[in-house]
């Protein structure tokens, strides 16, 4: 069935979960797996100016697993995503509530 596909997918493990959300004119997007971060930090912008872009960093032992980006440019999230392509593969699965 894989041969029959008109289209190229990327193998799972190449792909970096996501979402988007656009509420009140305000564009929300999030990669990677932020639900087993034990950690978070904002990296860029301020909450007190969300409309002027702000990222917020899911860590997990040090280590950027996550983002959840508001206002920001898709250049800037795509520089994200190059970064999560590092360290995505290399967790290890992690139930809900168990971290």
């Amino acid at each position: 069935l894989h041969d029959a596909l008109p289209i190229s997918v990327a193998p799972l493990r190449e792909q970096i979960p996501s979402f988007w959300s656009d509420q009140f004119g305000i564009r929300i997007q999030g990669l990677g797996v932020s639900a087993a971060a034990d950690t978070f930090t904002i990296l860029e912008g301020s909450v007190d100016e969300i409309g002027a872009g702000v990222v917020v960093g899911a860590e997990r032992a040090g280590r950027l697993i996550g983002v959840v980006a508001i206002a920001v440019s898709p250049a800037r999230l795509a520089a994200f995503r190059r970064e999560l392509h590092t360290v995505v593969d290399d967790l290890e699965p992690v139930a809900p509530g168990r971290r």
